[in-house]
């Protein structure tokens, strides 16, 4: 007569008394298959996770002569000039005839609005002077408003990493 005792609550984790080794062998490999399975599938969602998180933001700007995309990380600041919004890029300048609200609408937590007519990407900010500017990884010195100079330098103090000001 068989018994089995039961260890957990699938069929694949009972053991019978009188095993047969062909059987224990069976039950075995399946168990090996499903915790390989379960491995490849940590392994597959840790691989998408990484794309997705990797996957640079892009956004497009729509000037009268040409649509250019640019990676978000490589705006430095954006300017307002009335209607149109002057990017200041690691390489160019493009002025878009859209509002610079539009684009502080669009644009991640990382850009922060410093002036009326000014937003930084904060990751750019090299430091402040005592006369209140901004100095960012171009050379441009960007004005703070009153208002959001407490705001900036609790920003600049809560840096975890250093950042050369050459």
């Amino acid at each position: 007569m068989r018994q089995s005792i039961r260890i957990e609550q699938k069929p694949v984790d009972h053991l019978l008394q009188l095993l047969n080794p062909n059987e224990l062998q069976g039950v075995l490999d399946r168990v090996i298959l499903n915790i390989s399975s379960k491995i490849e599938y940590r392994h597959l969602l840790d691989r998408l996770k990484n794309t997705i998180e990797n996957k640079e933001p892009r956004i497009v700007l729509k000037t009268s002569r040409q649509h250019y995309v640019l990676h978000v990380k490589d705006i430095i600041h954006l300017e307002a000039d009335g209607a149109y919004t002057s990017f200041y890029t690691t390489t160019q300048k493009i002025v878009v005839s859209k509002n610079i609200k539009y684009y502080q609408n669009m644009l991640d937590n990382s850009f922060i609005r410093c002036h009326q007519s000014h937003l930084i990407n904060s990751k750019h900010i090299l430091g402040i002077d005592k006369k209140g500017l901004l100095q960012l990884t171009n050379d441009s010195l960007i004005p703070v408003s009153v208002r959001n100079k407490p705001k900036i330098i609790k920003l600049i103090n809560n840096f975890n990493t250093l950042r050369k000001v050459s």
